[in-house]
Parts: C-alpha cells; structure tokens; sequence
C-alpha cells in the first residue's frame, strides 16, 4: 500500500501545477522526537497534522518551529484522531504503537538510527519519498557533502586524541555516527583506539591514567529528569579529568538524533578546537 501511494503521490507531483501538488501531498503525523526533525524540515506547513509529544523538548532540533505544530498524546487514539495519510517514525519511536497503526491501515514509514553518513542521506531520501518533497531531501543532501567536502578540505594538522563522554558515562568507539563526528571535527577517536567498537562506558581509573586531550561531551545543557544518569560526570576523579584538556559541551539538539543535523555539532567542535588552540 506504501509503495503504492508513494508512486502515486511522485507522479502527481511531476504532472500538476503547484497548487495541486499542495492539496494531494500526504499529510503526515510524526511518532518520536527524530521523526519530527524530519517532518519540520521536509514538509509543507499544511501537510503537518502533528508532531510527537517531545517535539518542543530540550533535544529537538527544530524546537521552536515545533510550537507552532498540534502535538498527539503517543496513544493510538489520538494519532488516529488526526487522521492522517502517513505515520513517520525512527528507531527511537514506540514499535507498539507503529504496530497497531499498521493494523487499522495506516501507511507508516519506519526506518533506523543510522550509524553511516549513507545511512543518514538513505533515511533523508526515505522521508523525501514519503512526504513527496524528493526535492527538498535532495538540497539537504547536496548541503551535507558540501560540507562533506569542506572538512576533507581543511582537516590537516595535528590531531588531538579525544572522546566522547556524555552525563553517564556513555562513550563511543568505531562505527557509529558519534564516532563519525569525532572524525569529521578533525579527532583522533581515543576509544577507538584502545579497541572499542561501538557504544561502551568510560573506564575512569583508564582515563585517570591516560587523560585525552579533547572531550567532546553531550546532553550536558538539559540535565531535568537526568539526575541518575550525572553520577560519572560529578565524580570528583571525572571533573578533574575534565578540566585537564580541553572540554567541548555540544548543544544536545546536534546530536540527539543520527541525522543531517550532527554536522552543526561538527560545525560546533570545530570553532571550539579552533578557541582552545588559536594560541598554541
């Protein structure tokens, strides 16, 4: 049925005037905080129904834009209520509900956290097809390996040893977006370094010893409901590792989400390596 109205909904948009296009484009309800990012950012204003009940959370993205959209409760009978053509989520959205929305029929596009840059440019284009805005997921693209380019360009010099750390102690190694982002700021990703694929935890008696150069940490600007998870950033040993090197706090709405958006954080990390070493 998806694949279906998604042929139907391209070549309507190739054979009528704009005016058209508007009134036959899906209209859509978004399941989870990363589904909104790309919801905000592909969708035409009158295509939006609603949005998931974090859109205008601490995490989001598009966190303004998000106010100015219905959000749904996460209950099936109220996404139903909005009667939408689509239903969108992302790995991080509720299974269950996505399931039950199935079974009444609803056309729903899911897809997942993506570890890749083609995975993140593979989802763009997933959204582009099911909103019917090929268009605009292709300019968000063409923008990405822009900016692709540009760090290949300017990443030479010194390459400090880094990680990543967030409030709890997470860390990454290889093959993950995280990772990738340590990679495109131009880091030396420590754990990786050490063997670590994937997510893990800090081994702080590790980082005592051998302290990185570079922490790039996350989700440090939104500690409300998170008092549990701040136990490894308060540890005394912890803070003074902290304030040995270099300290970057990424604003969490880079990089909640496996998307297009963790380039602003890459953005980010690289003005603050450019502050902490312009006199070294």
């Amino acid at each position: 049925m998806i694949a279906h109205s998604f042929r139907h909904m391209m070549v309507a948009g190739l054979l009528f005037p704009a005016a058209v296009h508007a009134a036959t484009a899906p209209r859509v309800v978004s399941l989870d905080s990363c589904a909104d990012q790309y919801v905000l950012a592909l969708a035409d204003e009158a295509q939006i129904l609603a949005l998931s009940p974090n859109a205008t959370g601490p995490f989001s993205y598009f966190r303004k834009k998000a106010a100015d959209y219905p959000a749904h409760d996460g209950s099936a009978e109220r996404v139903l209520a909005f009667a939408p053509d689509i239903a969108v989520r992302t790995g991080v959205g509720d299974h269950a509900l996505s399931a039950m929305l199935q079974r009444v029929n609803v056309d729903l596009l899911a897809t997942g956290l993506p570890d890749t840059l083609a995975g993140m440019k593979a989802d763009l284009r997933a959204f582009g097809a099911a909103l019917d805005q090929i268009q605009r997921a292709e300019a968000l693209i063409a923008d990405m390996e822009q900016r692709l380019q540009g760090y290949e360009e300017q990443n030479v010099g010194p390459h400090p040893r880094a990680i990543y750390l967030s409030p709890g102690g997470s860390t990454t190694g290889a093959d993950t977006f995280m990772g990738e982002v340590i990679k495109l700021s131009g880091l030396r990703n420590l754990m990786s370094e050490k063997g670590l694929d994937g997510w893990g935890q800090v081994d702080l008696e590790h980082l005592v010893i051998d302290p990185p150069d570079v922490i790039v940490g996350s989700f440090f600007d939104a500690r409300t409901g998170m008092a549990d998870a701040w136990r490894l950033a308060d540890h005394p040993a912890m803070k003074r590792v902290m304030g040995a090197g270099v300290f970057i706090s990424v604003p969490s709405k880079y990089l909640a989400c496996p998307a297009w958006m963790m380039l602003d954080g890459v953005d980010y990390i690289r003005r603050e390596l450019e502050v902490a070493y312009e006199d070294q």
